[in-house]
């Protein structure tokens, strides 16, 4: 008897020594599984913020502006640079200027003062009020 109960107390110690690893093994894959789930979450953020660190990018990239070269100094005093592209538009592409409505948002010379070593003109840049404007110009150039 007393070898018998020594026996289930022994069972009873094994047994508790298995439940003891199961816990164990069960908080470790919890913290595991927390784990997953943070790096998880980061994995998500930074997917989020490099889709809007490209959207951003892409955004700049389609900037509105055109640059216009070779236009001789002088012409801009006469008429205003705004006036000037009109006029450049409805020469080269008249059709054009009659089927939209393509507004000028700023248009400048580049760089602000001329060089008198450089013998070329200085760029026009002209800032289109939409993106769309600039795609439409250069869809009918090509």
């Amino acid at each position: 008897m007393k070898e018998a109960l020594t026996e289930v107390k022994n069972n009873l110690h094994r047994f508790n020594n298995r439940v003891g690893k199961a816990k164990k093994q069960t908080i470790n894959l919890e913290s595991k599984g927390a784990k997953n789930n943070q790096s998880e979450q980061h994995k998500e953020k930074r997917i989020q913020k490099n889709e809007e660190s490209v959207s951003s990018l892409w955004d700049n990239f389609k900037r509105a502006n055109i640059r216009i070269l070779g236009v001789p100094e002088g012409e801009e005093r006469e008429q205003e640079i705004e006036n000037l592209f009109e006029t450049i538009m409805t020469q080269n592409f008249p059709n054009l200027v009659k089927e939209t409505d393509i507004q000028v948002q700023e248009a400048q010379r580049v760089p602000n003062k001329m060089n008198p070593k450089r013998p070329t003109p200085r760029h026009i840049i002209i800032k289109m009020q939409k993106v769309q404007d600039k795609d439409r110009i250069f869809f009918f150039f090509l």
